[in-house]
């Protein structure tokens, strides 16, 4: 990793981060929602069972029980059983082959191989009649089938999340960094025709990379300008130079051809012109 490029760090931490961050919370929702959904369940039975004892009268012919009694509403069966736990009326759901023992005012949870299902029951006294239990009886099953769907889902749309956010780092990295791409385009290309005049030439920002970009900018204003006095200056001292260098020569020159010179005067005058030469060389 420590070979990556910065922008392909930066988008793989940010996806990794949201990742996690999107698990850990898929994961904190689906669990509370499955309590919740199963405890909205449970409260839905218990309603309906209480609603339903309106629906039972008796009378002289007898035990009267409602037509809305058997409707089936939001998946909740009901009947009525004997103390004994003997059916009496209503619906039972079909693959519920349980034996219903009637527990007053408590949630019971049955499973078989057709499924798992809620026993919710409610005792009923009516008049001469010995106790009767109103009872309710919904599938867990489905309850806990649409959880599961629930959670296929969240694993499907998990990974479209994760290439989503790092779809997204990217380019909110490479959006980032684009003050340092310039930066570094505008270094290399100094480097290779080593003109001073080039800027990054980022608009005005407030975060430090724009700060750093514009402080680079300043920075190559004030090279350009000492390296435009230095030539000015080499240019000025080569200039100053150029003329007594060339008088120096001229003089020599005539000495050299002067014949009442010794041989060690005119030694000495080779040795000048020789340095001035050698000066001339280097002004130039």
């Amino acid at each position: 990793m420590k070979k990556w490029p910065l922008k392909i760090k930066l988008t793989f931490l940010y996806t990794v981060f949201m990742t996690l961050t999107i698990c850990i919370s898929l994961g904190i929702l689906l669990s509370l929602g499955n309590q919740e959904f199963l405890s909205s369940v449970q409260e839905e039975l218990k309603e309906r069972v209480h609603e339903s004892l309106d629906e039972i009268q008796i009378d002289k012919e007898g035990l009267i029980v409602d037509k809305d009694f058997y409707d089936v509403e939001d998946g909740i069966y009901l009947s009525v059983f004997k103390q004994q736990g003997d059916f009496l009326y209503g619906r039972i759901p079909y693959g519920f082959n349980s034996q219903v023992q009637p527990k007053d005012g408590q949630i019971q949870t049955q499973e078989n191989e057709n499924g798992k299902w809620y026993i919710f029951d409610i005792k009923c006294q009516l008049k001469a009649w010995e106790p009767l239990y109103v009872c309710g009886i919904t599938s867990v099953t489905k309850a806990e089938n649409t959880i599961r769907i629930m959670t296929g889902i969240a694993v499907i749309v998990l990974p479209l999340l994760a290439v989503l956010m790092g779809s997204l780092g990217y380019v909110l990295s490479s959006r980032t960094l684009e003050p340092v791409r310039k930066l570094t385009e505008t270094v290399k290309d100094i480097q290779k025709d080593g003109d001073l005049s080039r800027r990054v030439g980022l608009r005005e920002g407030k975060d430090e990379l724009y700060q750093l970009s514009n402080t680079f900018d300043r920075m190559l204003e004030q090279l350009e300008e000492a390296f435009e006095r230095e030539k000015q200056f080499t240019s000025d001292v080569s200039h100053e130079l150029r003329t007594p260098i060339a008088v120096i020569l001229a003089q020599c020159d005539v000495l050299q051809r002067d014949k009442n010179l010794t041989k060690e005067q005119k030694q000495g005058v080779s040795l000048i012109q020789k340095k001035s030469t050698e000066m001339a060389q280097m002004v130039s």
